[in-house]
């Protein structure tokens, strides 16, 4: 039984969730010819203040261009 686990933002909403969990459960079914029934699909989401990228938490104003720095200030 193939149980995938994806983290993703708490910025989705409920109609593209419910179609990753059926794209996601389609492809596994396809790729590895198991019965969707056996295919578990387990969406963790995370609030804005519970992650960052480069050290910078999505909260921040400036968020798209100081998480794309490549070195630590």
């Amino acid at each position: 039984m193939p149980i995938l686990n994806v983290d993703i933002a708490n910025t989705c909403s409920a109609e593209q969730k419910k179609r990753l969990i059926h794209d996601l459960t389609k492809t596994t079914h396809d790729l590895l010819n198991i019965p969707a029934e056996k295919i578990l699909v387990i969406l963790n989401e995370h609030e804005k203040n519970a992650w960052g990228r480069a050290g910078v938490s999505p909260e921040d104003s400036d968020f798209e261009n100081l998480s794309r720095r490549k070195d630590m200030d």
